[in-house]
């Protein structure tokens, strides 16, 4: 079973693929785990009753100290195997620049691997996949004579219900002798299996999977693609990703829609208190899916016509039949530098500081409001019920749309309202309307 190429796991996952190696047929000498995730090592190293399964290999997540990322590399536990137990590292280079690999953050998990009931390491390693079958043991033709042990690969699949097709095809392999399992998004099947004799077999290969490589044909995306945004001494530059998608512009769309949340977050924590402050405490991390859908329409709305960033440079794959894309954006700074200077700016409101509506809010707020409550710890606001997050739609009837209405002649609205009149706020919370009602009291008479 050669799990190169699954891009995620999950529980069910995970328990479906140990039901379907338990139901391979008895004539099965053999099942060869190869590049197993580490949820799938876990789970197969505490099994048990599986005395026909060998770890050849496993995916860790190592990291490159120079280009500081991480690196998801493939360690073959018969070749690296006496490193490990020994203490050592597996001896691999980042495939970007060539540095060593620090395997600090899984040594604990590949010493599991090679301790692991599961692993043979007295066996020689496996013969490299063949490209092709020999003639005797091409599609559609049987042979009648004693063979050695057959090692087939077949394509990932990208559809659903992996879990059904899994299950099918090991259990069809339990009776077809042959090992031959297709898992939608999960894994493409390798199994060595040792066929019967006199009887003939009819082996099915598929085609070799080309490798999905980047626009340029690189196997990974572009340098730049590993700094989601940088802010420079003349424009900001901010990358997304998208996909999988359909097409490469569904693709791009979610690589452009990914860029915009990350430059809101960016501006979240550029802005100056009390705005910085509010924001972090109602939005925790960056947006995504729904949310940051969200969070990048109310940016082009909001702010769009001041600020879009312009796309320099775009990398795009296709793996599986899915799009993949990296894009990254620029905005001049001088453009970031009024941006920040905007979306930090307060008002006074009867003691509470006012801003204009942060576009990250948008990723757990619906609402049409353009100014919001970042602070009122004291003065009639927070003495009436004005808190922070509240926002704000009228004020004695007239629409609040900006700072400037805050201050409609030049005086802020509370120090105009007259001595025993009212200061009328209809506020939004948790996605309700309510009124606040200011008062100014008189002075006192004058003995």
């Amino acid at each position: 079973l050669d799990l190169t190429g699954v891009p995620s796991t999950s529980t069910e996952g995970v328990e479906g693929l140990e039901q379907g190696l338990r139901s391979v047929s008895a004539d099965v000498e053999e099942l060869a785990v190869a590049a197993a995730p580490r949820a799938v090592v876990e789970r197969l190293l505490g099994a048990r009753g599986l005395p026909k399964l060998v770890l050849r290999s496993v995916s860790a997540e190592a990291h490159c100290p120079t280009c500081a990322q991480p690196r998801t590399v493939l360690v073959d536990l018969e070749l690296d195997g006496g490193r490990i137990r020994a203490g050592e590292d597996p001896e691999q280079a980042c495939r970007r620049c060539g540095g060593a690999l620090s395997y600090e953050g899984c040594r604990a998990f590949l010493r599991q691997a090679v301790q692991g009931p599961v692993l043979r390491p007295a066996e020689p390693p496996p013969q490299r996949l063949p490209t092709s079958l020999p003639p005797a043991a091409a599609p559609g033709r049987a042979s009648t004579e004693s063979a050695p042990a057959v090692v087939v690969t077949a394509p990932v699949s990208s559809g659903p219900g992996w879990f059904g097709v899994a299950a099918a095809a090991v259990a069809a392999a339990s009776l077809a002798v042959l090992c031959l399992v297709t898992c939608a998004g999960l894994f493409g099947g390798l199994g060595r299996v040792a066929p019967p004799a006199p009887a003939a077999v009819v082996v099915p290969v598929a085609a070799p999977v080309p490798a999905a490589t980047w626009s340029g044909g690189d196997e990974l995306p572009p340098a730049w693609t590993e700094v989601p945004v940088t802010v420079g001494a003349d424009a900001v530059l901010v990358v997304g990703h998208g996909g999988p998608s359909a097409t490469d512009e569904e693709a791009l769309a979610g690589a452009r829609r990914q860029a915009l949340v990350r430059l809101v977050t960016e501006l979240s924590t550029a802005v100056a208190p009390p705005v910085r402050d509010a924001v972090a405490s109602r939005v925790k991390g960056e947006p995504t899916g729904d949310a940051a859908a969200r969070v990048a329409d109310r940016f082009l709305k909001d702010l769009g016509s001041r600020a879009t960033p312009e796309r320099t440079d775009t990398s795009v794959r296709t793996r599986d039949g899915a799009h993949e894309a990296y894009a990254r954006y620029r905005l001049d700074r001088a453009t970031w530098d009024a941006l920040v200077a905007r979306s930090g700016a307060t008002a006074d409101l009867a003691g509470a500081q006012v801003a204009t509506f942060f576009p990250l809010l948008a990723a757990t707020l619906s609402s049409d409001a353009d100014l919001w409550v970042v602070e009122s710890a004291r003065g009639p606001a927070a003495r009436g019920g004005v808190n922070v997050g509240d926002l704000l739609l009228s004020a004695n009837g007239q629409p609040l749309r900006a700072l400037g209405d805050l201050e409609p002649q030049g005086e802020g609205l509370w120090e105009s309202t007259p001595a025993g009149g009212a200061l009328v706020l209809v506020l939004e919370a948790n996605g309700a309307p309510r009124t606040v009602r200011l008062g100014r009291p008189k002075p006192p008479p004058t003995p």
